[in-house]
């Protein structure tokens, strides 16, 4: 099962294929031949199947460069998956204020994702931090024991330091250049060893107590090795952060995600239709293509379009007919699209900021090994007399558990959360108004959150969506090296632009 951790280390591994997906916006008219370049007011309609942001961000850049164009969105909203959830909105039991929401899917900006970045930068659209990493944030394992992860890191980093100190010889240095002796300084550094190389603990995990009157400083415990291991976390959560796109500094729109998609929005209000479900995509010709759509009354209607940029999911394009494409594209779609992975975000109201005034964790990320597995704090609203919304559940790694999760009643949901939760926070109850979750393999239109990978020709699809010629081609960050992530979606639609562009 590939994870979407995997995934993190794919999308490194393939960034030379980055190459392919150029900004072509920058530069349109330079693209075209002076023989074939044609006046705004010649250049054909290009039909835009969904109003996420890669849909709206292709539709922005084509009208930029001066070609008519026509969205058509399924759902009553625009933003796909970049759905802000605030007081007021349809089952939101979020109390009135401005630091009070959910950002039902993505979340955060890594400082790699330079499309995203630049692209808030041109819309105007303002950023803040987002605390991913919080050393004084919960871990708990499968010994179901709760260490503060600085509590945890510096006692692994201590007892493997020690223990290197110990086993060190010099027929052991390898071909480090160094002697025994340098290895074992590095190794009391690493480790804050003592200068016989013994670990007792250390200031980096933390404190119980800090003596600022009396110089009576009471370190936290430290974690024995067995305990680490038994609690299964050392393998993979431990190192969340260090993976590239998870390492600060990350961003966040101020106010809620969505405010990147209705920044692209006002821009092309008049050509973006929503409540139009595309239910058929016929190829005529090589530059002509009929979309039929289908409004909320059941009524259908067929539009013509010389190009097609698609970015429906491929959970539900896999049930549209695409007449006369490529049947390698057709292949490749029903294979990433034959599961997409269930996410659960638990978004839940507090009346106030106890994780801060209690725990002391302002911002950042507590981790199960199981359940719950992510627990996201506000980066936002330090100290606001409103109360806050934690992310009480974010279940992005185990595919079958994210499935159950999703599969429980509201109110086992409910009760999963609150039990778990009271592990770490004994009475976050109290101060609790209520919990919304989003399930996004019951999601319609959506029917899960990224493609999970699982199928045996996942890459080989995606060098053929990366490869697609002609009039049809697809956008989305399903069809990049980049799936869950905003990045993706600019990027492939920025390949989608310039291949329709060029042609």
């Amino acid at each position: 099962m590939k994870t979407r951790r995997q995934f993190l280390k794919i999308s490194a591994q393939a960034i030379a294929a980055q190459s392919l997906l150029f900004y072509p916006w920058k530069n349109a008219e330079a693209i075209l031949p002076s023989s074939e370049r044609v006046s705004p007011s010649d250049r054909p309609t290009i039909a835009i199947l969904g109003a996420g942001i890669a849909g709206l961000y292709s539709a922005w850049r084509l009208t930029q460069m001066g070609y008519s164009v026509q969205v058509f969105e399924a759902q009553h909203r625009i933003g796909g998956r970049a759905w802000t959830i605030r007081s007021g909105d349809s089952g939101s039991p979020f109390l009135p204020g401005k630091h009070n929401y959910m950002n039902a899917g993505p979340a955060r900006i890594p400082h790699q994702h330079e499309r995203a970045l630049d692209l808030c930068r041109e819309l105007g659209v303002d950023l803040e931090v987002f605390i991913n990493e919080n050393r004084n944030s919960w871990v708990i394992g499968k010994n179901e024991k709760p260490y503060r992860l600085k509590q945890a890191l510096a006692s692994e980093r201590g007892y493997l330091s020690e223990l290197l100190h110990q086993a060190i010889s010099a027929n052991s240095t390898g071909t480090s250049g160094l002697s025994v002796q340098q290895i074992q300084e590095i190794a009391r550094s690493f480790g804050d060893l003592d200068e016989s190389g013994k670990f007792v603990g250390s200031g980096r995990g933390g404190f119980i107590r800090y003596g600022w009157t009396d110089g009576k400083h009471e370190r936290n415990s430290t974690v024995p090795l067995q305990d680490w291991y038994a609690s299964d976390f050392f393998r993979d959560h431990a190192r969340l952060f260090e993976y590239s796109s998870m390492g600060s500094p990350l961003f966040q729109p101020v106010g809620g995600f969505d405010r990147i998609p209705h920044a692209l929005y006002s821009h092309i209000k008049d050509r973006v239709h929503t409540r139009r479900a595309v239910v058929a995509v016929r190829k005529k010709a090589e530059a002509d293509f009929s979309i039929t759509v289908q409004g909320p009354d059941g009524r259908r209607s067929e539009v013509q379009a010389s190009a097609v940029i698609c970015t429906i999911p491929l959970t539900r394009l896999k049930r549209i007919p695409l007449e006369g494409l490529a049947p390698e594209l057709i292949q490749g779609i029903e294979a990433n699209g034959s599961e997409y992975f269930p996410a659960v975000k638990f978004g839940t109201q507090y009346r106030e900021r106890f994780w801060e005034q209690k725990d002391r964790i302002y911002g950042g990320i507590s981790q199960f090994t199981e359940h719950l597995q992510q627990v996201v704090y506000p980066s936002h609203g330090v100290h606001s007399r409103q109360g806050g919304v934690v992310i009480t559940g974010y279940l992005n790694e185990d595919l079958k558990e994210a499935a159950r999760i999703s599969a429980l009643s509201r109110a086992e949901q409910n009760r999963l959360v609150q039990e778990e939760l009271t592990k770490i926070h004994p009475k976050h109850a109290k101060y609790s108004v209520g919990m919304l979750p989003i399930c996004w393999l019951k999601m319609p239109h959506h029917e899960g959150a990224w493609p999970t990978g699982e199928h045996p020709d996942t890459m080989k699809s995606l060098e053929t969506f990366m490869n697609l010629t002609g009039g049809f081609q697809l956008a989305g960050e399903h069809v990049a090296y980049n799936f869950g992530w905003a990045e993706g979606a600019i990027a492939s639609s920025d390949r989608a632009i310039n291949r329709i562009v060029g042609r």
